[in-house]
């Protein structure tokens, strides 16, 4: 075999490409966006698991008093009563406020209470919060202040949210809450509940879960807080 030219090999390796140092941090940097991008990817999935674990689970439920309590300092009904305990900083019950709209659009309950808690020594801008405003355009009036909370106490709210129903005897029908989920809106079956209830099918007392923020903290703030458009008032 006849061997090759020095000058020959020469040639051929340098025509050959050769790495360079721009393709060594071209590589290093699609590595890192590619790293950048699965951490994204699995901390948002990951965030996206804890708001919705979060959105469903329960308020504390305390069993509301079963005749209208007698140390009530609201006036006892004498036809069917509807009694809503909110925290006017809960993002949560906004939600709560628009099935309550949709429910009295399509069901007859005349006495409507919306509580707000209000906290022993609070400004009187405590109440001037949005959830405040959209309660008294659901139902004129209907929004009253629940001062250190004592009237969520006497009736075992814990939870914003909570709705309990009283019949004209001051008998107690309902206790729960009227969204699926914290924040969420739609069919539920506490809203069902009341219907039937005061369209006169529903005989025994029902009771559904509650979702929504503390009832009795001063601060009951719960995510997500960046989603839901609720003016935070100044204690």
């Amino acid at each position: 075999m006849t061997p090759r030219p020095p000058d020959k090999d020469r040639r051929d390796a340098a025509a050959e490409p050769q790495p360079s140092a721009d393709d060594g941090r071209g590589r290093a940097c699609r590595l890192g966006l590619a790293v950048a991008l699965l951490i994204w990817v699995v901390g948002s999935a990951g965030g996206l698991g804890a708001l919705a674990r979060h959105s469903s689970i329960p308020g504390a439920m305390d069993s509301a008093p079963a005749d209208w309590p007698s140390t009530s300092e609201q006036d006892r009904p004498d036809e069917l009563a509807l009694l809503m305990f909110a925290h006017p900083r809960c993002g949560c019950t906004r939600a709560s406020l628009r099935e309550l709209e949709r429910l009295l659009a399509t069901t007859e309950i005349a006495d409507v209470r919306i509580l707000f808690f209000v906290p022993d020594g609070a400004k009187d801008d405590w109440q001037n919060s949005v959830l405040w405003s959209e309660a008294d355009r659901i139902r004129p009036g209907a929004a009253r202040a629940d001062v250190g909370g004592r009237e969520a106490r006497r009736f075992g709210a814990r939870t914003s949210g909570e709705t309990l129903i009283y019949d004209s005897g001051g008998r107690l029908r309902f206790q729960g809450g009227l969204t699926a989920a914290r924040a969420h809106e739609g069919n539920n079956p506490g809203a069902e509940a009341i219907r039937s209830i005061a369209g006169g099918s529903g005989i025994a007392p029902s009771s559904t879960r509650v979702f929504g923020c503390s009832l009795l903290d001063r601060d009951a703030l719960q995510p997500p807080q960046s989603a839901i458009a609720v003016r935070e008032v100044a204690p």
